[in-house]
């Protein structure tokens, strides 16, 4: 299996790669709104829309990565908690 570092390289760690996600996944929602808006002016860009479906599916599946992923650190946590009382 590969480590970390041979996966994202040596500069970044998965925690960094969690926070570059959420703030990527922070900006697309802010331009799908501002795109909403603009579509109610303006005929629908039926390739823009398409593309930004298929985006906001990838971004699903990572969000519901890195939740379960919080719900292992959390329950991991409450383990050790556990065994120190």
């Amino acid at each position: 299996m590969e480590t970390e570092n041979e996966v994202f390289g040596e500069g970044m760690n998965e925690d960094q790669l969690e926070r570059s996600f959420l703030a990527l996944f922070d900006a697309f929602q802010e331009l799908n709104l501002l795109l909403q808006i603009e579509t109610k002016k303006n005929p629908p860009n039926l390739q823009l829309q398409k593309t930004l479906t298929n985006m906001l599916m990838v971004f699903q599946d990572l969000s519901e990565h890195y939740f379960w992923e919080e719900i292992k650190r959390r329950d991991k946590n409450k383990e050790t908690e556990d065994k120190r009382h």
